[in-house]
């Protein structure tokens, strides 16, 4: 994908970005070692992937994040969901 279709940006620690040609809005947080998404069909279920050692991510690999699994505070899940949300309104 070229350089211009994504948007990217980076803000108190994480980093986002947008892509141009199909509307999947993304939250890279290195120090969960994953990227999150909300779900593309209604934007409501906050989604994960791996972030690979040699820094890449396989789109196809997005999963459901575990409410129940988690070893991260409750704020700190809502705060990145709410941040995707955020985004997805511009």
């Amino acid at each position: 994908m070229s350089q211009a279709a994504v948007d990217r940006g980076q803000h108190n620690g994480y980093s986002y970005g947008a892509n141009a040609i199909r509307p999947m809005i993304f939250l890279t947080s290195t120090n969960h070692g994953c990227v999150y998404t909300l779900s593309q069909e209604d934007g409501d279920e906050l989604y994960f992937a791996p972030i690979y050692a040699d820094g890449c991510v396989n789109l196809e690999e997005f999963a459901p994040v575990d409410m129940d699994a988690l070893d991260m505070d409750d704020m700190e899940v809502y705060d990145i969901r709410n941040r995707l949300v955020a985004m997805s309104n511009i």
